[in-house]
């Protein structure tokens, strides 16, 4: 929530340095409507209309592929220069009748495959949401399928845990994708949204290619080489900072950011609900190198360094004397080394090496609690279109992990090698139905268990603008550490079992998909009495998500809104009975716009609300049978382009829960129940403010 440091970073690159690519596809004279029409290797892209038309906007400048496919039509890769000057194509294609379109999704159209039931949000959507504050994970919380929960780090989707959720960056896990944080303060993603070319939220049913998660998959890829020289200062009310981009040759660049972050000048002004013993700080270095092959294979080499602190006196239930200090201190180091192109001409490869390295140190009163997470991993994926109408993907991976957790004297030792296996096809079975069938195959040293798993999915066209898909899947998941530090002996692999269908027309300015989708939980670790835990627990989640983008019927306005109802209840962990947990609201709902004021200046507005969660109430003999009150919130933000010194400048403001809505995330009582606390936001309401000087 607190760490701000990569706010707006880069803004102006996005704003002003576009380039608009225009056109009309063509097939024997005749427009090709719904053609896919994307920079090759990114997200960004558009599709065509009735008449053949496209347009869409890049920051992306230099030499580049421009792809153009089509059911039924043979697809087309044409090189392009993009300049500073629009540029408009006029593109033909040729009919194949037994021609598979590769089944993924370009530039958020939406068919069966790992990233059917996917929403892709480009940097740009990410900055504008007024609700993301330039966020990865807070932009998405304002999808369907995600739970606002509010006093907890991480993205909730569909009924299950934050950790079933998980991030991969060009291909590598990111084990600890946040900041660390302190009790009921939820912390900010670690990762600045510039970095890439889009992001791919997978709600459920994913590819056999991502494995270890039993809800989610977020899938980041960074941006390409870059097509100039950028000196870039932020400065704002909470941090300051600079990044240098340089390109050392036309194929090889190289970039670096410092940043520091102290939010103490922003405490002074905003009122807090939490006594700070030590405002939120941060220092962060990045080191970024790329290079493409003369094969157009292109390397990159990222490390990313982060040391921060927290601290706060935690309000008692009862007496201010029995207030509990917490003080936390937190290292962070991720390199990741990935090469993706061609060997030879036919075998398109990605092969991955990376490391992390996580501390974080917390002081509870008189207790300490540490801990220690070292993670190795390398990923090999080789992919070949084998005819028209047959596509193979196979791969693998082997993660080893080696974590140290302790209070005060005790310490555990966690150590894990999981290896895993892949094999998956891509299938055109006729002109209007696509397929894609996949199976993954894990072993983990640590349980000294293994699993096999199947995923399919299935995407029938059924008019000119909508498609009817279908995916099922079996995932599987170690147990976190908080459990396997406790017992590693008779404990498996969770698992889940998704069954969704998904209905979405698009068109021309809109976009609108609704989704139904079922989720069976099984082999949950439960605990049972005397410290003794095992895989006898269960659950369900069951639900629909409603999503709705108009970017066409206002000029200058762009929405969405989203709604989710959920349903889901589990029996494990220590609870006694079945009941929905926590982290589970059975509605949600969200409403993102923003509006153009000329060339230069936006503005942004959202509302968010969630139905109230359980928590638990010691009083109550019904477990989790309370609610907390119902969530509302409005945020505002814009920003304005100007120059000074006749370099570009970006002004930005955000304002946050301004009409002063009353939030409660949750209750904690005393000991004997006789009292309790609300667990409020760490301040009823809050604004940012800052700018950003792009040279170059």
């Amino acid at each position: 929530m607190f760490r701000l440091s990569l706010l707006f970073l880069l803004l102006p690159i996005t704003f002003w340095s576009q380039t608009t690519i225009t056109g009309v596809v063509k097939n024997r004279n005749k427009p090709v409507e719904l053609a896919n029409i994307y920079i090759e290797k990114t997200l960004e892209g558009t599709s065509s209309d009735k008449d053949g038309k496209f347009s869409f906007s890049t920051e992306l400048k230099g030499n580049t592929t421009l792809v153009i496919s089509s059911l039924g039509f043979e697809t087309l890769e044409k090189n392009v220069e993009i300049g500073s000057e629009e540029l408009y194509l006029e593109i033909f294609l040729k009919e194949e009748d037994n021609k598979l379109d590769e089944v993924v999704i370009y530039a958020g159209t939406f068919e069966a495959s790992e990233k059917k039931a996917t929403t892709i949000l480009r940097p740009l959507d990410i900055v504008r949401n007024p609700a993301a504050s330039a966020d990865v994970f807070s932009a998405l919380q304002t999808l369907p399928g995600v739970s606002a929960v509010g006093d907890q780090t991480g993205v909730f989707v569909r009924g299950g845990e934050a950790t079933e959720t998980k991030t991969f960056i060009d291909g590598a896990l990111v084990t600890n994708p946040f900041f660390s944080s302190v009790s009921e303060i939820p912390a900010r993603g670690r990762f600045n949204p510039f970095l890439f070319q889009g992001t791919i939220f997978n709600t459920g049913g994913y590819s056999a290619e991502y494995g270890q998660a039993l809800s989610s998959v977020i899938l980041l890829n960074t941006k390409d080489l870059p097509s100039n020289d950028i000196l870039t200062f932020d400065l704002n009310i909470a941090s300051l900072g600079g990044s240098i981009t340089r390109k050392l040759s036309e194929r090889t660049s190289f970039s670096a950011n410092l940043s520091y972050t102290n939010l103490s000048p922003l405490f002074e002004i905003v009122p807090q609900n939490r006594e700070w013993l030590t405002a939120p700080t941060n220092i962060e270095g990045i080191l970024f190198l790329k290079h493409k092959n003369k094969n157009e294979g292109i390397f990159k080499n990222y490390l990313q360094y982060q040391n921060g602190r927290i601290g706060l006196d935690l309000q008692s239930p009862s007496n201010t004397a029995d207030n509990q200090e917490i003080q936390n201190r937190n290292q962070n180091f991720f390199f990741n080394n990935s090469f993706e192109g061609y060997i030879g001409s036919n075998w398109k490869t990605l092969v991955v090496t990376a490391f992390s390295y996580d501390e974080d140190k917390t002081g509870l009163g008189n207790d300490n609690v540490a801990s220690e997470e070292f993670l190795a991993q390398s990923r090999l994926t080789v992919k070949k279109n084998i005819s028209s109408g047959f596509t193979l993907k196979t791969g693998g991976e082997i993660i080893v992990s080696d974590g140290t957790y302790s209070f005060n004297e005790l310490s555990a030792n966690i150590r894990n090698a999981l290896s895993a296996l892949y094999l998956e096809s891509d299938l055109r079975l006729s002109k209007t139905i696509s397929g894609r069938i996949g199976i993954r195959g894990e072993y983990s040293s640590l349980l000294d268990s293994w699993n096999l798993v199947p995923r399919i999915s299935l995407s029938k066209k059924i008019g000119k603008s909508s498609s009817l898909s279908l995916a099922y899947g079996n995932f599987r998941q170690v147990p976190e550490p908080e459990i396997l530090r406790e017992q590693t002996k008779n404990i498996d692999f969770e698992g889940s079992q998704h069954i969704i269908l998904n209905y979405q027309l698009k068109n021309e300015g809109h976009t609108f998909r609704i989704e139904g989708y079922f989720k069976d939980y099984s082999s949950l670790v439960r605990e049972l009495p005397e410290n003794i835990y095992e895989n006898s627990g269960s659950g369900f989640a069951r639900g629909i998500d409603i999503f709705w983008k108009d970017e066409k019927t206002i000029p200058n306005l762009s929405y969405w809104i989203s709604y989710s109802f959920l349903d889901s209840q589990r029996l494990y962990r220590d609870f006694p009975i079945e009941a929905t947990p926590t982290f589970v609201a059975k509605h949600n709902a969200n409403f993102i716009s923003n509006y153009k004021i000329g060339k230069k200046t936006t503005l942004g507005a959202s509302y968010t609300y969630s139905s109230g969660r359980p928590f638990i109430n010691p009083n109550n003999p019904s477990f989790l049978s309370d609610r907390t009150p119902d969530f509302h919130n409005i945020n505002f933000n814009g920003s304005l382009l100007s120059n000074i010194f006749g370099d570009l400048t970006v002004f930005y403001a955000s304002l946050r829960n301004p009409f002063n809505f009353r939030q409660v995330f949750n209750y904690r009582y005393s000991d004997n129940g006789t009292s309790r606390v609300a667990v409020n936001p760490a301040s009823d309401w809050s604004f940012f403010v800052g700018m950003v000087i792009n040279i170059n």
